[in-house]
């Protein structure tokens, strides 16, 4: 947070107790809207680059075996496509996978919690099972 933000009139004075859990829960509100447009931005960044015949589908790699983003029923994405997306939001390659696998698994397998337009009916950031790795 820079400076200016916390000189900012919706900064809470000293001592409010109303004030500090207001401010804490509207940032929390920003923080859980911003992880939604961020998964809904992935599932559209995968669509965007489905396989075709000559590009290699994105895994993760355990004891040398293939493990997809997602499970059944959502689509793949090209390898090629996570490294972009990773350098875009700043991230590694293993956490975008993490973060595609986890967007797929909201829109396409787990209707309940989310779907193309609002996958994060989930709180963002809750654990998923999915077939990812348990490391992280």
């Amino acid at each position: 947070m820079t400076a200016a933000a916390l000189q900012s009139r919706e900064t809470p004075a000293p001592g409010s107790r109303d004030r500090v859990l207001a401010a804490a829960r509207t940032a929390r509100r920003a923080k859980d809207a911003a992880a939604a447009a961020e998964l809904v931005a992935a599932v559209e960044w995968a669509a965007l680059h489905e396989p075709t015949g000559a590009d290699d589908p994105a895994y993760w790699w355990e004891a040398g075996h293939a493990v997809p983003l997602a499970g059944a029923g959502a689509p793949e994405i090209c390898e090629y496509a996570v490294a972009e997306l990773a350098a875009a939001l700043g991230v590694s390659t293993d956490a975008c996978r993490r973060v595609l696998g986890h967007a797929l698994e909201l829109c396409y397998r787990l209707p309940g919690c989310g779907s193309p337009s609002r996958p994060a009916a989930c709180r963002p950031g809750e654990r998923l099972e999915s077939p990812t790795p348990r490391w992280g």
